[in-house]
């Protein structure tokens, strides 16, 4: 059989690559190198930021054990209560992560809100509530405010701490009046300190409210009507001046997260994505206490609000989450569980482990499917328990 005989006719002027050609290939690979390796420095940078960020907790819940002023605290999350009760055997270990932050589930815990674990699990659970609840109110056209009250500072935090609550007492007597001439008010109420290194005026107790009413008034007419009242309740030796009071409209096209940040008080300061800085001379948050070692003002501090609620909702506040609509923005939230058997391996990094699975189904869920994270995992579980091999998982650059 003869073959066919070859020669240049499929080469023509169509097929042949001009330098033209070329340079624009050339400059597509190079743009889309470029774009990889973009992309790649970006997940670096989340990776170390979510271990940088779980360190700190780690370092902060050490120094909590050491000098927290009640057991419960100082043991908080150490125990399983699959191993701590046997009525509780099946009770599994939780990972819970939601855009707020984490908090694990199934472990011995203080449920105080100053404790670094725990405030993760109030976070979550506070952060939803005055999310539904401001998104409730600008459903129905309310007018929504944030609203910043301060006392001048004290030496004594106890001193603060009932001049807070006198004046707030007086003022929830201004929301009855208004409320008698047939409006709603609503509020979310969360308890702030700042705090200097000196003994004489070291407190700077004051509230972070989240303010509804349902006549939807310009921000000046209820700054006016709110810090005259508050400034009004000054007595001989505590005076609050209008400066320092804050009252600002949170309008229906802001994201609400951002004052869902500043709403959890102390809890959330301890568990926010970059820790909080106070803005004024010298003074400071919980958590910069804590880390340069300030023990007789921490020791003090949490002993004197022992068992201060630190958030406080309205009673009515529940009507205007229940006008939270399924078209409203929803929280993105998702749970791992943690085998028994590998809590020992996970224990010495659950910070960092926290901070990466919220970074992996939550911060990544754009360009993650969420089904595979968790078949991930569960090959992950089906391993030895292994130090290292959690420490490579940290590390890994999804």
């Amino acid at each position: 059989m003869d073959m066919p005989c070859l020669d240049n006719t499929c080469l023509s002027s169509v097929n042949t690559l001009t330098p033209s050609d070329i340079d624009g290939f050339l400059k597509d690979y190079a743009i889309h190198k470029a774009s990889e390796k973009a992309l790649e420095n970006k997940k670096k940078l989340e990776t170390e930021k979510a271990i940088r960020e779980g360190t700190h907790a780690k370092k902060l819940m050490e120094y909590q054990r050491q000098h927290a002023h009640t057991k419960t605290m100082r043991e908080c999350c150490t125990k399983p209560i699959a191993l701590k009760n046997k009525k509780a055997s099946d009770t599994p270990i939780v990972l819970n992560v939601s855009e707020y932050g984490y908090s694990y589930t199934g472990l011995a815990m203080c449920r105080n809100p100053y404790c670094i674990a725990c405030a993760r699990w109030r976070a979550k659970e506070r952060g939803e509530r005055i999310h539904n609840g401001m998104t409730g109110a600008n459903n129905l056209g309310y007018g929504v405010y944030f609203v910043t009250l301060t006392v001048p500072r004290q030496t004594e935090i106890a001193t603060a701490r009932d001049e807070i609550r006198r004046r707030w007492k007086l003022l929830q007597n201004t929301f009855q009046e208004y409320r008698a001439q047939g409006n709603n008010i609503y509020f979310a109420k969360a308890l702030d300190c700042t705090f200097l290194p000196q003994k004489y005026n070291r407190y700077h107790l004051h509230l972070h409210c989240i303010i509804v009413l349902s006549e939807n008034l310009d921000e000046n007419t209820v700054k006016d009507w709110i810090v005259s009242e508050w400034v009004g309740y000054n007595v001989q030796g505590i005076n609050a001046q209008d400066v320092g009071q804050d009252v600002r409209k949170v309008g229906n096209d802001e994201k609400v997260a951002k004052y869902v940040a500043k709403m959890g008080g102390l809890a959330l300061e301890l568990v926010s994505q970059s820790t909080k800085q106070a803005k004024k001379g010298n003074a400071m948050t919980l958590a910069q206490v804590m880390d340069r070692g300030y023990t007789a003002i921490y020791t003090e501090y949490l002993s004197s609000m022992y068992k201060v609620k630190t958030l406080e909702f309205s009673k009515n506040w529940k009507d205007l989450e229940e006008e939270n609509t399924e078209e409203s923005e929803q929280v993105k939230q998702d749970a791992i569980v943690i085998p028994l058997r590998w809590w020992v391996a996970v224990k010495p990094f659950m910070f960092e482990f926290g901070e990466k699975l919220k970074y992996l189904l939550i911060d990544r869920l754009d360009t993650l499917n969420p089904f595979e994270i968790h078949d991930y995992m569960e090959d992950f579980w089906k391993q030895s328990p292994d130090r290292d091999l959690i420490e490579i998982f940290l590390y890994t650059d999804f």
